[in-house]
């Protein structure tokens, strides 16, 4: 175990002497931090309304309409919006 502390303080001092290695070795510790906290941070709650109000979302049906059984279906004229053109405010 002393051998194991004697290496590990001896490349501590190494390292510390050489500027270049110590902000390669923090940058190598801060990095992936950074990325996982930013990453989570923008996935946390994307759904909320803070983050979709201002949201501006077109429908659009070009559905033709079929006829099965005698019976004519149409999702254009069952989906809510007037005509073709009309956006919901």
């Amino acid at each position: 175990m002393y051998n194991i502390w004697k290496i590990f303080t001896t490349d501590i001092r190494r390292i510390s002497n050489n500027v270049v290695a110590v902000v390669i070795i923090m940058g190598l510790s801060i990095l992936p931090a950074l990325y996982a906290w930013f990453n989570i941070f923008s996935n946390w709650d994307p759904y909320e309304p803070a983050a979709t109000s201002q949201l501006k979302v077109a429908v659009a049906s070009d559905d033709a309409g079929a006829e099965i059984m005698g019976l004519s279906l149409n999702a254009r004229n069952s989906s809510g919006c007037k005509n073709r053109f009309s956006l919901a405010a």
